[in-house]
């Protein structure tokens, strides 16, 4: 045990160090654990993995078999947290350990330890990795395995020792079962061997134990072959064709789905596009991340090893990385984009630290304490990661007086939103709701019950009308619902996501206008936020990018400063956010369309988050059916 932690943190010198840093950031990681089922960036992938494991269920492409593995070992030996916690330590556990080997990777790279365990925390406390670090997410796994690859890849590059040439082969090998992104890094990984010494690499003997590795780490997928084939296996739960032939599991563990045909999110940008829509968004985020006294330390890192370190083939090493990693995230057009950017951030952290290696340490030290100084109390990010969001499903609330009252089951169309799914399959499986709730693909084939409820629009779910009598049991609509809540006591936030222009009804707009609104002038997946208080609106609509609103950027403040808020709208194309931080609170919203927050400054505290869905519509509708 002993010689693989030396290869690792050159033990005799830091291993107390590694020890205490590592649990340093398990405290600080579980302090801060999103104390509820789901996850602050992508609410329904998180929630999926708290409850897959509990019916051997499986995930979206591309199967993730390791996560699955670990769900079901940590479900059970965590056996003294509640379930869906259990799952969130994995995330806990990994980035624990990535900033352990992160510090022993500064150590490499600057012998100064001092040096590196303020990098680490300057790292670790960023809010994107912070945040994957206290939810369930496959992310810091990922980020585990590109840092141990990093390691042992510059290990090799300056030792030219064989072992580390193989155990950094091994880390990449089995990282495919985690996250397939890991193909980008493999022209850096080729360079770095090339660069170093490519025939001693590629002896016969090396050949045949990276072969092995491969063939061992596909056989991590032989898990989920074998899960897809069990006969009693639960649809509902799965998103892999049961008893899948060869061509179509190899389809579902490839990403098929995602980089093929109308659904694909690899797009294909020309250089106008990039410039206009995907750098403005990675440098917004890189700003989140470290601030720009951060970006200084970044370049100044970099620029010392380079002129004056003469690193030359571990700083193109890294380069190549990040720039394999940057050619992926920006061509890869998903709502939770900033995970994906998760790996160029640790680069840049790398590039960070290594202004360690100059042997005057205190500016840099001092301007790292600044930076986290920022990081973690100016730009708020201890708050948004100790508030958990308050996630919309009101459409399921509104059931709720009707369900409770009656047997009746309650039925959920496929189109509703994906979030609103995850989070039904898992109240259905830990018992919070009955198992009659549950979502369907067609009313008329697949429900027997003679009376139930269901949600929809103008109801197309009936292939055959005529079979059901359908009546409205409760319906809210957009303009009265919020002129309804508008009254002197309370302030309304708006928030709009992906995509609410399209079908907006025309009486809300009006109604907005009338009170000096501008919603009227969305466009196309656009970003809005507006704030209502006392009949008057300060709101701001941008097609081109997203929209932040704060109480004291001196835009706007119709409560004239009785309440600290700052609301942040993010159209499907602009990084696709909906954010409401009213006072000390963070709420989060996830559903698309207009999100309404209404707050009461009497009780200090937001009573509601309802969410209308004007893609579909003005309305949201629960419908008494009962077959004839």
């Amino acid at each position: 045990m002993k010689s693989v932690l030396n290869l690792i943190f050159n033990w005799s010198k830091v291993h107390y160090l590694s020890i205490l840093i590592f649990l340093a950031f398990i405290l600080i990681y579980s302090f801060t654990m999103l104390d509820e089922p789901g996850g602050r960036i992508n609410f329904g992938d998180s929630i999926k993995w708290q409850y897959l494991h509990k019916v051997n269920g499986l995930p979206h492409s591309t199967g993730y078999p390791q996560m699955a593995l670990l769900s079901e070992l940590f479900s059970r030996i965590i056996f003294f947290l509640p379930e869906f916690q259990r799952i969130t330590f994995i995330s806990i556990f990994f980035g624990a350990l990535s900033i352990t080997v992160f510090y022993g990777l500064v150590c490499l790279l600057t012998s100064n330890k001092w040096g590196a365990i303020i990098a680490s925390v300057f790292f670790g406390l960023t809010v994107t990795f912070w945040t994957l670090s206290t939810e369930p997410e496959v992310y810091t796994l990922n980020i585990f395995y590109l840092l141990c690859i990093i390691y042992f890849f510059i290990k090799y590059q300056k030792t030219k020792t064989n072992k580390y040439f193989l155990i950094g082969s091994a880390f990449y090998a089995f990282s495919f079962g985690n996250h397939l992104s890991m193909i980008t890094i493999l022209p850096a990984i080729v360079y770095v061997v090339l660069a170093t010494d490519f025939k001693n690499a590629f002896t016969k003997k090396n050949v045949f134990l990276i072969c092995l590795f491969v063939i061992l780490s596909s056989l991590q997928y032989v898990f989920l072959y074998f899960r897809a084939s069990v006969a009693d296996l639960n649809i509902e739960y799965t998103e892999v064709p049961l008893n899948p032939s060869i061509s179509q599991f190899i389809e579902y563990i490839s990403g098929g789905g995602f980089v093929k045909g109308e659904s694909s999110y690899v797009k294909k940008y020309d250089l106008s596009e990039i410039f206009a829509l995907r750098v403005p968004k990675f440098l917004e985020l890189l700003n989140e991340n470290f601030n720009p006294f951060g970006l200084i330390l970044v370049f100044a890192g970099f620029f010392y090893c380079f002129f004056i370190g003469k690193e030359y083939k571990m700083l193109s090493f890294l380069v190549l990385a990040l720039l394999g990693e940057l050619a992926f995230a920006i061509s890869y057009d998903v709502i939770d984009i900033t995970v994906f950017y998760l790996p160029i951030y640790l680069i840049f952290a790398v590039f960070a630290a290594l202004i360690f290696a100059n042997k005057q340490q205190f500016y840099p030290a001092l301007i790292f304490l600044i930076v986290i100084y920022i990081n973690v109390f100016h730009n708020n990010t201890f708050k948004k990661i100790s508030n958990p969001p308050v996630v919309n499903f009101s459409q399921i609330d509104q059931s709720v007086d009707y369900y409770d009252k009656s047997d009746f089951p309650l039925f959920y169309p496929y189109y509703q939103n994906y979030y609103t799914k995850s989070y039904v399959n898992y109240q259905t499986i830990y018992g919070a709701f009955d198992s009659k709730r549950k979502f369907i693909d067609n009313i008329s084939e697949t429900v027997s019950e003679k009376i139930f409820y269901s949600f929809g629009k103008d109801y197309p779910l009936f292939t055959d009308t005529a079979l059901f009598s359908i009546q409205i049991a409760k319906e809210t609509k957009i303009t009265e619902y919020v002129k309804s809540k508008v009254d002197s006591g309370k302030v309304i936030f708006i928030s709009v996501l992906d995509e609410a222009s399209n079908n907006m009804p025309a009486n809300f707009k009006d109604y907005i206008k009338g009170i000096g609104g501008t919603v009227d002038r969305i466009g196309w997946r656009g970003s809005y936020a507006g704030v209502i208080y006392q009949n008057r609106i300060c709101d701001k609509a941008n097609n081109v990018n997203n929209v932040k609103l704060a109480y004291d950027n001196g835009f706007c403040d119709p409560t004239d400063g009785k309440l600290e808020y700052d609301i942040v709208s993010a159209g499907l194309d602009f990084g696709n956010k909906c954010s409401f931080e009213v006072g000390s609170n963070y709420y989060q919203s996830y559903s698309r369309g207009v999100n309404v927050l209404v707050y009461d400054l009497e009780q200090n505290r937001a009573t509601e988050l309802m969410n209308f869905d004007t893609h579909l519509g003005d309305v949201n509708q629960l419908f008494l059916i009962k077959r004839k």
